[in-house]
């Protein structure tokens, strides 16, 4: 090991070049040691990757080349950064292999002052792996991918987007802010699961130049649709859940159920939860049971179909639940109740 840096005049320096010329040129017989050696790893490690279950997820290819009449539509160059907010919690010991996780955008992706794909535009991602941590220190793995964003006109544009992550140590869920999809280093104490949490927001790029039509201009908003009233959807109902939401990501850890009592008349046939707050989820989650409860009705849905939507705010959040359905006789409802969200980090 070299233990000082000095300065030394040509003929020396050359001396020197001589004496390890052996250290630093390789033989024949250490290349193909070296070469046998490398391929040897790289078997193990193909056998290793073919065992683990994987979801396929394809490629999409954009058109080779641009489209004859290009009026009225905006090149959007290869590499293009677009940021992503992923809207729901995921965790390798809770979340399968194959499952759609769901992002938007974080904000108007732009081109030469024309929008691409407005903010809040849905975006969806799949799980290629989620493997749970396991005993002897084994962390959990996750890998998610975002293979294209769909443009409102329908165009593809085909991304680099995954994230790769491992229950190793991770920092505060802010200084995810701004992590750019690619290879993102491991994240999350070894032997934990690997996670993120519903807020976090990643970068994908563009894969190729593509040719889409614009968006409108850079900063023009939406008239989004207003979700469902009272008076849209006939009777209201109050609710009020039993017990509070626990989430502990690290351990893989989530309340198996969640109970909401109706004080409905009549036995519910359908109840589902469409939004959180004033955020409506893009897959409404379905009672799974309706029994009969004092006067009126529980609903009782599976646990991490709650907790995979709610967002910490503060140690203990009280976050409104909007839920809407039908009764046996056919009338239909909505209802509201509050549920007290625990997001515990260690």
């Amino acid at each position: 090991m070299w233990q000082t840096i000095s300065v030394v005049d040509e003929t020396r320096g050359k001396a020197l070049i001589e004496e390890v010329a052996d250290f630093m040129t390789p033989t024949d017989n250490d290349r193909s040691v070296a070469a046998d050696q490398i391929q040897n790893r790289y078997e193990r490690a193909r056998k290793k990757e073919a065992r683990k279950e994987k979801a396929d997820v394809a490629t999409i290819a954009a058109p080779g080349s641009p489209p004859e009449n290009t009026e009225g539509m905006l090149k959007v160059p290869a590499n293009t950064p677009i940021t992503l907010e992923i809207l729901e919690n995921v965790c390798s010991g809770l979340t399968n292999t194959g499952e759609t996780v769901w992002f938007r955008v974080a904000a108007d992706a732009a081109v030469d002052g024309s929008v691409v794909l407005k903010k809040d535009t849905l975006v969806k991602g799949t799980v290629r792996e989620a493997e749970a941590a396991m005993g002897g220190g084994k962390e959990g793995v996750l890998d998610i991918v975002v293979p294209a964003l769909t443009t409102r006109d329908g165009s593809a544009l085909p991304t680099i987007g995954q994230i790769a992550s491992a229950g190793m140590e991770r920092g505060d869920a802010s200084l995810a802010s701004g992590m750019g999809f690619g290879l993102i280093g491991a994240l999350a104490v070894k032997g934990r699961e690997a996670y993120h949490l519903a807020g976090e927001k990643f970068t994908v790029r563009t894969r190729q130049e593509a040719w889409v039509h614009a968006d409108g201009p850079a900063g023009e908003t939406d008239q989004t649709p207003q979700a469902p009233t009272a008076s849209d959807e006939g009777l209201v109902l109050k609710g009020r859940a039993t017990d509070p939401i626990k989430f502990k990501p690290r351990k893989g850890k989530v309340s198996d159920t969640v109970e909401i009592d109706l004080d409905a008349d009549a036995e519910p046939r359908e109840v589902i939860v469409h939004a959180f707050g004033a955020t409506e989820i893009p897959e409404p989650i379905k009672a799974v049971d309706i029994s009969r409860h004092g006067k009126g009705w529980r609903c009782t849905f599976n646990g991490w179909e709650f907790a995979r939507h709610l967002r910490e705010d503060g140690e203990r959040t009280a976050i409104p639940v909007e839920m809407r359905g039908a009764l046996q006789d056919g009338r239909t409802f909505v209802a509201e109740a509050a549920v007290t969200f625990t997001l515990e980090r260690e």
